[in-house]
């Protein structure tokens, strides 16, 4: 028997801890409580009632703090059919299941107490055998208690929190209480699935499986697998287990590849499956993701009784962390090869998570991949991310390192919480070791740099949290992935930097220096000095960077309906110098500030790209943004550090980052005598050719030209020529523009890249001059062709088709004067849409607008 128990659920709320005896009665039922969508937050049935507006920018947060005070309460009713077991069973023990309770929870049925938890994150279950009454109305209670009230009184003086103390001693997702993406809604609810069900006799109880070892002729799986027994000590028990044996086949294209059989004791004790001539799981872009399908089988006898299956990929990783000349390297090795890691940084999509549908994560995996990332980075201040998010990663071939869920504070050492914090890992690791794309796992986000944010920074060594119960729980539960103590984590005491969490000679880093104003260069007081100081760094891996932009046009107004006027304009002047001049424009602001964004983040790929072989990779912040609201007195935008924006539409950087991950990239790096010319390849082979260096006009005419043949050198970063400043003499930084192209060996242009002369702060001073851009465009099925030429430079020419979903082959980029670019444009809809139209802009372009129905088809 398997009986949901999701769908509707009536909700109130109470003070907290109030007696509640009487809603434990049999004659109680709730007259004048609220539906509840079960699984679905609070916030979501509050705001489907009308009593809570939603995200809107320049709502004040305190209209919605009443919710978190209180206890909320959860009613349903219930009739099991009276089915019972098969012909010859005894019934099993009947399992309460709740997926995710938020948090701190106690369940009652039929006015028993029979559960409870503190943990969202973690399952609460219960044995209600002989508590139900099969035939009959049964009546089930759940109480959410305060999270906040739950805490009142806490000694925070040996705790540490980067944002709010309260979040600290509670187990649940931190930003929860206030990011500094994301206004504080502290949840509460039944936030996952809940289920009735008979324990069988014998089931499968978990089982880990890796590729052990791998050569090019043959792969080694490791399997462990449990089996889970309704009653260990009855009568005749002991011989139980001898009537049972598991049976593992890995299939692939053309049929079975590996397969074995055994007892239980056997698999318990680990098995090896050799696989000939394996096909490798590779991340993109170096290969196939090759998934094989795995299928676990318990069986009494001839006869099944259970079965697990999942999609599975052989693939080998290790994090190589050698001492160098400079420190300790950083770098992921699959497959025996070492990569250079292109990544991004991945939040919850919502702060209410049960408004996050499922096919919102599909068009987020489609825009990473169309975006080059080979990893993603789940932070640790959210969420243990949906199962969706990881079989995605799977099939395209994204890597994920996962962070445990503490970030930015210091946590409590006491025995209780360890507890918490141990069944916590246990869970976590044995739901996610088994996914491919998992490569590591990291304790915490900035908890070692906590410490010393808290004035403790030599104790960071000593957290019981990253380098005791995670660390014990990894090394017991999942030995074969990397696991790393907190990020940023510098290993090595005895080397440059140990002594620092954030060291740039090993480890990876956190890196936040933003501001677009070059009078801040060499100030030591700022907290945002000059982005281009990142020249001074030479890290080992970065695992974030970031710089801050306004959401998409679209977005922007659809968030700002009511048309406030941004609140915290210091911090978008630290970066965008010039903004005071454009804030009454909020297409200006949008384009500057995006602009901003795009450039700076491009500017640190690239160099960081040009240090490939001292630098392991990079993993920007960040990918997406959740729908939130945002404090009205401080906060930017939901939005700001993302280059997905809170309503899934790709902003300027999302486009401006896909080109900086090519895997092939040529490279302008400053100097003080001028500029290097670098070339990055992630391919296995030389590429031979011609390096084109051309200074332009804004205008578009030619003012210098420069052609030599290289050889950009295969999975590295080359140096290709080097050019002072008189050579190119750039004699008006604000009327000028520098483009690289590197030419195949049959003059194909395999990568081009763009280089203003000014700086960022002067970018609204550009002598752009009017540009008309001629547009042609016809349909082919479900894909636009559109080719554009214009008669003058035009930066940042932006396509976009109002309320359709569309996905652009390239967006937001540069067109040369007199110079033709074809670009697809595929669209996601169906059905009539003559009344649609391409709009095609820039800055100093009229738009142009084709309507659909004037389109040729083809």
């Amino acid at each position: 028997m398997k009986m949901t128990l999701n769908g509707n659920w009536k909700v109130t709320w109470v003070p907290y801890r109030e007696n509640i005896a009487h809603m434990l009665e049999p004659a109680f039922v709730p007259e004048g409580w609220l539906t509840a969508q079960i699984p679905e937050d609070i916030h979501a049935t509050l705001r489907r009632a009308g009593l809570v507006r939603g995200h809107f920018y320049g709502k004040d947060p305190a209209e919605d703090s009443w919710i978190e005070e209180k206890d909320w309460v959860y009613y349903r009713s219930f009739c099991p059919d009276e089915d019972g077991p098969e012909s010859g069973q005894e019934r099993g023990p009947l399992i309460m299941d709740f997926e995710g309770l938020d948090t701190f929870s106690e369940v009652y049925l039929n006015g028993e107490c029979v559960a409870g938890g503190d943990n969202m994150f973690v399952p609460v279950t219960a044995d209600v055998s002989g508590k139900v009454r099969f035939g009959q109305r049964n009546v089930l209670l759940v109480r959410i208690r305060s999270a906040v009230k739950e805490t009142e009184g806490t000694d925070y003086s040996a705790l540490f929190s980067h944002m709010a103390f309260d979040r600290i001693p509670v187990r649940k997702a931190q930003m929860n209480y206030g990011w500094d993406f994301c206004e504080r809604s502290v949840t509460a609810g039944i936030w996952k699935e809940v289920s009735l069900y008979d324990r069988p006799a014998c089931c499968i109880q978990d089982y880990y499986l890796y590729t052990a070892s791998l050569t090019q002729e043959e792969a080694v799986l490791y399997l462990q697998a449990t089996a889970a027994f309704r009653d260990r000590e009855g009568p005749g028990q002991e011989n139980e287990e001898a009537k049972y044996s598991f049976t593992a086949e890995l299939g692939g294209e053309g049929g079975c590849k590996a397969r074995a059989e055994g007892s239980l004791e056997t698999f318990r004790n680990g098995i090896r499956l050799p696989v000939s001539s394996p096909e490798l799981w590779w991340p993109r872009p170096y290969g196939k993701p090759y998934l094989y399908d795995f299928t676990l089988t318990l069986y009494r006898g001839d006869r099944p009784e259970d079965c697990r299956k999942q999609k599975f990929g052989i693939r080998t990783v290790r994090l190589l962390q050698e001492r160098t000349a400079e420190g300790r390297s950083f770098r992921f090795i699959v497959n025996g090869r070492q990569l250079f890691i292109r990544g991004s940084n991945w939040v919850p999509l919502d702060v209410v998570y049960t408004d996050i549908p499922d096919d919102r994560y599909d068009a987020m995996i489609r825009y990473a991949v169309q975006g080059r990332l080979s990893m993603l980075r789940i932070w640790g201040g959210g969420i243990y991310e949906n199962e969706r998010l990881f079989r995605l990663c799977d099939e395209n071939g994204i890597m994920i390192w996962n962070d445990f869920m503490f970030a930015c504070g210091i946590y409590p050492q006491d025995e209780c919480f360890l507890r918490n914090v141990a069944g916590e890992a246990s869970w976590a690791i044995r739901k996610y070791r088994n996914f491919t794309c998992l490569v590591l796992w990291a304790g915490s986000n900035e908890d070692d740099q906590a410490y010393q944010w808290g004035g403790r920074a030599a104790e960071f060594p000593k957290d019981r949290i990253g380098r005791g119960v995670l660390a014990d729980a990894c090394r017991e539960l999942d030995p074969d992935r990397p696991y790393l103590p907190s990020t940023p984590y510098s290993p090595d005491y005895g080397c440059f930097g140990g002594e620092d969490p954030n060291a740039e000679q090993q480890g990876d880093m956190h890196i936040y220096i933003f501001s677009g104003d070059p009078k801040d260069a060499d100030d030591p007081v700022r907290d945002h000095r000059y982005y281009r100081n990142i020249l001074r760094y030479r890290p080992r891996f970065v695992s974030e960077f970031g710089f801050i932009s306004l959401p998409e046009i679209d977005s922007y107004r659809q968030y700002n309906f009511l048309k406030k006027p941004l609140a915290n304009r210091e911090l978008i002047r630290r970066c965008v110098p010039f903004f005071d001049e454009i804030a009454g424009d909020d297409r200006k602001a949008v384009y500057y500030t995006q602009l901003y964004n795009a450039l700076a983040l491009k500017y640190w790929i690239e160099y960081f790209r040009s240090l490939k072989g001292i630098c392991g990779g990079t993993l920007y912040w960040k990918f997406d943004d959740p729908l939130a609201d945002t404090e009205h007195k401080e906060g930017l935008f939901p939005t700001m550090m993302s280059v997905i924006d809170m309503y899934g539409r790709p902003k300027m950087t999302f486009y401006y980052t896909m080109r900086a991950y090519a895997d092939v990239l040529v490279t302008a790096r400053e100097t003080q005598e001028g500029w290097d010319i670098y070339g990055i390849s992630e391919l296995t082979a030389d590429r031979e050719g011609t390096l084109e260096i051309t200074r332009f006009d804004l205008g578009g005419q030619a003012l210098y030209r420069r052609k030599k043949a290289v050889v950009i050198g295969a999975d590295r970063s080359t140096l290709l020529c080097r050019m002072n400043r008189s050579e190119l003499q750039e004699a008006d930084p604000l009327g000028q523009y520098l483009r690289l192209r590197f030419l195949d060996k049959d003059h194909v242009c395999i990568a081009e890249n763009r280089c203003y002369f000014a700086d960022i702060r002067d970018l609204q001073a550009l002598k752009l001059r009017p540009a008309r851009i001629e547009v042609c465009a016809h349909r082919s099925g479900q894909e636009l062709i559109v080719s554009l030429l214009c008669d003058r430079f035009a930066p940042d020419v932006r396509l976009f088709i109002p309320d359709t979903e569309a996905v652009y082959e390239d967006n937001y980029f540069a067109l040369d004067a007199g110079e033709t670019k074809t670009v697809r444009v595929g669209i996601r809809e169906s059905g009539d849409l003559r009344d649609r139209v391409l709009c095609v802009e820039a800055v100093n372009a009229e738009p142009a607008v084709v309507p659909f129905g004037n389109m040729q088809e083809t």
